[in-house]
């Protein structure tokens, strides 16, 4: 789909770190989508469904986080 590989070229161009001055700046990007007409009918619905699905993929991230440290740590 479009869509993807938009959110793909978005998401290579935060892969190498930004230079700043002195500072190397490591920055992260994370992309929800919702789609319309199939998701939601208006602005506040696509939105809604976004942040939905963006809290879904934080919690997932964070559960994964834990497991390494845990993993890290027993070892």
């Amino acid at each position: 789909q479009e869509i993807q590989k938009v959110s793909e070229r978005i998401a290579a161009a935060f892969h190498d770190p930004f230079v700043v001055g002195e500072l190397t700046l490591r920055l992260g990007v994370s992309i929800w989508r919702s789609h319309y007409p199939l998701e939601a009918h208006d602005a506040d619905g696509l939105l809604r469904r976004a942040d939905a699905a963006m809290f879904v993929t934080k919690r997932a991230h964070h559960a994964e986080r834990a497991a390494r440290r845990e993993s890290r740590a027993a070892a």
